[in-house]
């Protein structure tokens, strides 16, 4: 306040001439606020009074996963297999058997494959649907015999061998580089197992035989299905599935993951999933990035997530 009085009058006035303004203003804008929503025909159209928004639907992606395992059920490699709009060809995606169910994310370590072995095939469904946030249309566990009959059409195949591949039981080796398999051979290299060895250090190698596999059918090698598209006429079993898988040309990815340390998987993996595979086994848990695994499935099966 100012003890001279002109001036405290002066400050009144424009006090008084301030409030006034800003009631006006604020009647104002509340009148134009009031009349927009009641012309506004975003709730009707909503309702559907008005013209119907138009929405596209995703396309159908049928999905399929497949793991290999061991003459003792162990999972050696697991894949998702998606086929492409037209229904051949499409997708084939490696996930490591090791890899947690939550990618590191909950309090116990759930590894995919000591899943499948303590718990059974129901659970490790749910497991890998939780992983990859797919669901499956077919879910099969293939043994070498089996594995023989779904890729002995692709002939031999060139693989490339990243590092070493070694079976204990049989001690038959694979060497690094490229080596030229018929069925039987990529059969027993992909269920190959070494359990004195951390058992992600075999993902490479196993995922270099689907790779093989890809890149065998992009030579134009597959029959097309008979009997219209995959819309109409979705596959049924596997060996349909694979089929038209076979027809087309197929993209691969391998998921990348990373290896938990050895003091990290002691505390957090449950004794019961530990113990697994019996002793003298090499306790191994890698993780997926959630986010590359939610990218990946998005681009390749939509409809699916």
């Amino acid at each position: 306040m100012t003890a001279i009085r002109a001036r405290r009058t002066r400050n009144t006035w424009l006090a008084v001439v301030a409030t006034c303004v800003a009631i006006v203003s604020a009647v104002v804008l509340s009148v134009a606020g009031v009349r927009t929503l009641a012309d506004s025909k975003a709730g009707r159209r909503a309702g559907g009074q008005n013209d119907a928004v138009t929405s596209q639907q995703l396309p159908s992606t049928p999905t399929a996963l497949v793991g290999t395992v061991d003459d003792d059920g162990r999972l050696t490699s697991l894949v998702v297999l998606v086929l492409d709009i037209d229904g051949l060809g499409g997708s084939i995606v490696s996930l490591s058997p090791s890899a947690d169910v939550t990618s590191g994310n909950a309090d116990d370590l759930r590894p995919l494959n000591a899943v499948l072995a303590v718990e059974g095939p129901e659970a490790f469904r749910f497991a890998v649907e939780g992983l990859t946030g797919l669901s499956f249309d077919l879910i099969e566990l293939v043994d070498e015999q089996r594995f023989v009959q779904l890729v002995t059409p692709l002939g031999d195949m060139p693989v490339i061998l990243p590092t070493l591949l070694r079976d204990e039981s049989s001690a038959e080796e694979w060497p690094q580089g490229e080596v030229a398999m018929s069925a039987p051979a990529a059969a027993r290299a992909v269920t190959a197992v070494d359990l004195t060895v951390a058992d992600w250090y075999l993902d490479p190698g196993r995922s270099a035989i689907w790779r093989a596999i890809t890149d065998r059918v992009g030579a134009g090698i597959g029959s097309a299905p008979s009997g219209g598209g995959v819309s109409l006429n979705p596959p049924r079993t596997l060996d349909d599935f694979v089929n038209r898988l076979f027809a087309a040309n197929l993209d691969y990815r391998s998921m990348t993951f990373r290896a938990l340390d050895d003091q990290r998987v002691a505390d957090r993996l449950q004794p019961s999933l530990s113990d697994a595979f019996g002793g003298g086994t090499v306790d191994a848990v890698v993780v997926h990035d959630r986010a590359e695994m939610l990218m990946v499935v998005a681009a390749i099966a939509p409809g699916r997530v």
